[in-house]
């Protein structure tokens, strides 16, 4: 099964991409190893059938962290602000046509000049939205290497926390752990919720 958002990596040359649209029989991906990526469209039955050869790898989400704004500086969420509300505000409504090569360029210039940013800032911040995840927190400044004020809890399989009562059957209900990954997926899932709102309001 493909999915929106979903990380994959080839085993040939362990090039990871994500997944970032639906619309079969395509799919969209981006490079998340690449300094830059733009969208480019790929055969949804292609990519299935390479999955189950193990040409392509399901992969863990290098980049389902959930950063807390307490582990920020004023710099990282002021510029983090900032870029989400370019992406917001004249990114989000013109998603289809950013997803397509033709006509994405002309686009971006577009966007550039409605926000007196240059194009190539404009596509840096896509390629970031892309690249890392397509949350707020995927256009923040690079922070892997600043101090942080607390520290996630190592998750394993079994749920943290108390366990839960017994249910009616006398079994134990077990829970899941809230890990990164999980939280990013609930963030995107919002957004997804945002975007079908914003295409509802255009029609």
């Amino acid at each position: 099964m493909i999915y929106i958002n979903q990380v994959l990596q080839y085993s040939a040359d362990s090039k990871r991409i994500r997944i970032i649209e639906m619309d079969e029989p395509y799919v969209f991906i981006v490079d998340i190893d690449a300094t830059s990526s733009m969208p480019k469209k790929e055969i949804y039955s292609n990519l299935a059938t390479e999955i189950q050869q193990s040409e392509l790898l399901v992969v863990s989400d290098p980049y389902a962290k959930v950063v807390s704004d307490i582990d920020l500086t004023e710099v990282q969420i002021r510029k983090r602000e900032e870029d989400w509300e370019i992406i917001q505000q004249h990114c989000l409504q013109h998603m289809e046509m950013l997803l397509q090569k033709q006509g994405r360029e002309m686009k971006i210039r577009e966007i550039a000049e409605k926000t007196n940013l240059s194009p190539f800032k404009i596509k840096k911040l896509l390629s970031r939205y892309w690249q890392r995840g397509m949350t707020k927190n995927a256009l923040l400044p690079d922070y892997s290497n600043s101090g942080g004020k607390g520290k996630a809890k190592d998750l394993t399989k079994e749920k943290v926390g108390r366990p839960r009562k017994v249910n009616i059957d006398n079994e134990y209900q077990v829970g899941i752990n809230i890990t990164d990954e999980v939280k990013v997926q609930f963030e995107l899932a919002i957004n997804i919720s945002i975007l079908t709102d914003i295409k509802k309001m255009e029609k």
